[in-house]
This record gives structure tokens, sequence and C-alpha cells, in this order.
């Protein structure tokens, strides 16, 4: 009967442990929308969301790296199990194998995560996030620099939450894939401005 009890209490715990976080944040949401709809109405808050993603790009495009940044929050902190010790493993895998011979894929797996973020990051915030440099270095920089403090901070929370490991391996896996993503958008940018460019010629 003690072990019965024990293992309901653990399981209630954990539970309320693993989830509070994510909790925290949707409640947060919800009462901001719940401000809105008490001030002007649940329709005029939809409606005003619809004008918003109609007539604007940069709202949609920052809508779009919003549903992406949830993936990976709930990849990598608000759907994983509790771990019991968090900085067991700081190195990480570094082989596509784990210890038992089993295969691994995560290195590869966290690259291609963070291609699409930076590349949705330049695409929604270029502005904001180059302030008008386009030069490959100028973007090859900020990515690295937005790729280790969005990965930093996953690796953070998955310490403070217990719902992961640290490891240095997916913070440089992540760091490179973010490269990568910014690699493939300065190439897409000099694509676009030199088909522009000729089209301009053309009309001349």
């Amino acid at each position: 009967m003690y072990a019965i009890v024990d293992k309901i209490c653990v399981n209630i715990i954990s539970t309320l442990y693993q989830y509070l976080f994510v909790s925290i944040v949707m409640a947060a949401l919800f009462m901001l929308l719940y401000t809105e709809w008490k001030k002007i109405g649940l329709k005029a808050v939809l409606s005003n969301w619809m004008n918003e993603f109609k007539k604007s790009k940069e709202y949609r495009r920052i809508y779009i790296l919003a549903v992406y940044t949830c993936l990976i929050l709930f990849r990598t902190i608000f759907c994983r199990q509790i771990w019991g010790n968090p900085i067991g493993n700081v190195l990480g895998n570094w082989s596509f194998h784990f210890s038992d011979g089993t295969l691994s894929t995560e290195l590869i797996e966290n690259v291609f995560l963070f291609i699409p973020f930076s590349m949705l990051m330049l695409w929604a915030l270029k502005d904001r996030i180059l302030k008008g440099k386009k030069g490959f270095l100028q973007i090859c920089y900020r990515t690295i620099k937005i790729s280790i403090l969005f990965s930093l901070s996953i690796e953070v929370c998955q310490i403070i939450l217990r719902v992961g490991t640290f490891q240095i391996s997916d913070l440089v896996s992540n760091t490179a894939g973010g490269l990568i993503g910014g690699i493939i958008y300065w190439g897409c940018y000099k694509l676009k401005t030199s088909r522009a460019g000729s089209r301009h010629i053309s009309m001349e």
C-alpha cells in the first residue's frame, strides 16, 4: 500500500513539475488575449488579428517564425521527460553511435533543427537583426550569435526544469545548423538581388 501511494505521489509531483513552466507561459498568453477580449470583445480581437495577418507581410513572417520556435521549444523542453541528473553528460555524444553501439542521429537532428530557425529569423526580422548590413560575414556573425544564445537558453532551461541534459555537443550542433541556415539565406539573398539587377538592366 505504501509503495502504491508513494508511486502516485511521485507521478503527480513529477507531472506538475514537468508541465508547470509551459502552463505558466500558456496562462500568461491567455491572459494577454483575455485583456484585449475584455476591452473590445472576442470578435473584435479575432477581426484585428485577421486584418493584421492579411495586410502585413512582416506580421505573417513573424507568425511563421513563432510557430517554428514553438515547435523547437516543445521538442527540446515542453515534451521531454524528467531526467535524474541533467548535468550527467556535459560533453554529450560526438559520434553516430551511443556507448552501447546503437545508432545515434542526435548531432544531425540538432543541425537540421536550427537550419530553418535561422533562415526564418533572418527572413522575418532581417531589418532589426542585420540593420541594413547584409554582407556574408555580417550574416554569419549574427546567425552564430543568435543560435548560441537561443541554444544556450534551451540548455539552461533543461537544467533548471530537469527535462533533459546540458550538452556541449547540442550547443555546437545547434549553432552549426544556425550558421548553415544563415549561409543559405545569404545565398538566396544574393541570387534574388542578382536576378533583380538583371531584370533592371534588360528593361533599360
